[in-house]
């Protein structure tokens, strides 16, 4: 696997893939990509097939066997709700072209398995082999007596998991230093209030600007990270809204009041990153 669009919802694969020679000419022109991307000009699917063995006696390939090199651009359904913590399945499906070939789907032992899968951002955590049928009824146009094909289908899926170094060091820390500059200014003497909201307000935007340069990625609802940053920008808001109070008339008349502000301001924000970093584990593991 070299690359992963979760926009357009495509990737990019290379594998090997191994045909029986049993005399009845059995070649992978008979098989069919089921989820391999359509080039809108052509209508044919983009994949690119090398031939490295016929069946022929080889030295280098056993005999009988073919083998070809498959590459090309495959279609899946992220669930982005967790993004960037994320856990994705990626399939290749294959069908026959014709309904009237035998195809059977032969997988080796789990053992005897290749697990070596290289992914560009991906780290791989699981393999299987599917195989499926379905069941065409089809209807004769002179005799009307209904019939039903069979038609089998099968696919080679990698459970991947996706890298998130990349993602702390670029915006997870990053947004940690922006939240720690944010709650230190609230130690800040109330008579240098200016000095305070400047802070405050300035945190605020650089993590909507960390935010807006993010690379964009199209969901249906809102994801892991697009929670991160609300989370974000609630503590800053409010931050700011108890510091605008704490220098209010209102709150200067009534001491046990500015106290209680003040105990909210130097509590209640750590105690809410706290519940926040718990869901963001809980919701990277999958445990809502």
């Amino acid at each position: 696997m070299h690359s992963v669009n979760d926009n357009d919802k495509t990737f990019s694969a290379e594998f090997y893939l191994s045909m029986r020679d049993d005399g009845q000419q059995n070649s992978i022109d008979l098989v069919e990509f089921a989820n391999a991307v359509i080039n809108p000009e052509t209508n044919d699917r983009q994949v690119t097939v090398r031939t490295l063995a016929n069946g022929e006696k080889s030295e280098a390939y056993p005999d009988g066997m073919k083998i070809y090199h498959v590459a090309g651009r495959f279609l899946f359904q992220p669930n982005l709700e967790t993004y960037p913590f994320d856990t994705q399945r990626f399939s290749i499906n294959i069908r026959p072209k014709r309904g009237d070939t035998p195809f059977i789907v032969q997988p080796p032992p789990i053992n005897l398995r290749d697990t070596a899968v290289d992914a560009d951002g991906w780290e791989p955590r699981d393999q299987y082999v599917g195989y499926d049928e379905d069941y065409v009824t089809t209807i004769d146009a002179k005799t009307h007596q209904p019939s039903i094909v069979p038609f089998y289908k099968g696919s080679f899926v990698w459970i991947m998991e996706r890298e998130t170094t990349d993602y702390f060091l670029r915006v997870v820390v990053p947004l940690l230093f922006i939240m720690a500059v944010a709650y230190v200014s609230i130690f800040i003497p109330l008579t240098h209030f200016e000095a305070i909201v400047t802070i405050q307000v300035t945190a605020l935007l650089s993590a909507v600007a960390l935010y807006l340069s993010l690379p964009t990625i199209e969901s249906d609802g809102t994801t892991l990270s697009d929670r991160i940053f609300l989370f974000a920008y609630l503590a800053v808001t409010v931050m700011i809204a108890i510091s605008v109070l704490r220098i209010s008339s209102f709150v200067s008349e009534r001491p046990q009041l500015r106290l209680a502000l003040s105990i909210t301001h130097v509590i209640f924000i750590p105690v809410l990153a706290l519940v926040m970093a718990i869901y963001v584990q809980r919701a990277s593991m999958g445990l809502g």
